[in-house]
């Protein structure tokens, strides 16, 4: 793969996949700049007592976010629906 979140047109539709391991404690090297965000994410996830704090769940990326949203952006100027999913 090119990217690990990238999107395809297909008969009028918009296919994005997401990488939503991008911000995780399992799929980044400990002390990188993504591995101290997802902690951060965790660890305020956890203080607020949400049962999504887990050590095995993820979410996507300032970066990647912002791709999604040009993404939609471009797809709602050329009226084409957006089917999205998640890696």
């Amino acid at each position: 793969m090119k990217n690990q979140y990238y999107d395809f047109a297909e008969k009028g539709w918009r296919f994005v996949v997401l990488d939503t391991n991008d911000l995780s404690l399992y799929a980044n090297e400990p002390g990188s700049a993504k591995y101290q965000q997802a902690e951060k994410m965790y660890n305020q996830q956890q203080a607020t007592g949400a049962k999504n704090a887990q050590t095995w769940n993820g979410g996507g990326g300032s970066e990647q976010m912002t791709w999604l949203h040009n993404v939609l952006k471009k797809s709602a100027k050329k009226d084409k629906e957006c089917w999205i999913s998640s890696s």
